[in-house]
């Protein structure tokens, strides 16, 4: 079976780098799955659980190209779902929507959003990941 060549990239470099027989991300319509010989694609993501092959990672905004059987991946961060801190991206939730909810004087309305969806997107890859390793 022919596999995809895929590249996830953030600000800090390159994340993962390789072959996989599919990837799955989430767009604004919705979520995308990608396998050998979809047609080329340029899409916006949102922050949320990516899954390259068996690998899941939470990752923030960014896009996603595919051409050729290659899949690039630009996204403002990324994280491997079996690291993440469920502890501290549930405070981190928790400390956004207060945030959004009771705003004041110095609020930034999009930092808190950006650090909501992240919050989440780690949620929903650890959850994810979980759900996945329950299974083997």
């Amino acid at each position: 079976m022919k596999a995809l060549l895929v590249d996830v990239v953030t600000p800090q470099g390159v994340f993962l780098q390789g072959q996989a027989p599919m990837v799955v991300a989430k767009t604004a319509d919705g979520e995308l799955g990608i396998l050998p010989g979809h047609a080329p694609l340029a899409a916006i993501l949102q922050p949320w659980a990516i899954r390259v092959g068996e690998k899941i990672f939470a990752a923030g905004e960014g896009f996603l190209h595919v051409k050729d059987g290659q899949v690039r991946i630009i996204v403002d961060f990324a994280e491997a779902a079996e690291t993440i801190d469920v502890a501290l991206a549930q405070q981190t939730r928790e400390k956004a929507a207060r945030m959004l909810r009771e705003g004041g004087a110095d609020f930034d309305y999009a930092s808190a959003q950006r650090a909501l969806q992240g919050a989440l997107a780690r949620l929903m890859a650890r959850e994810e990941y979980l759900r996945r390793r329950s299974r083997e």
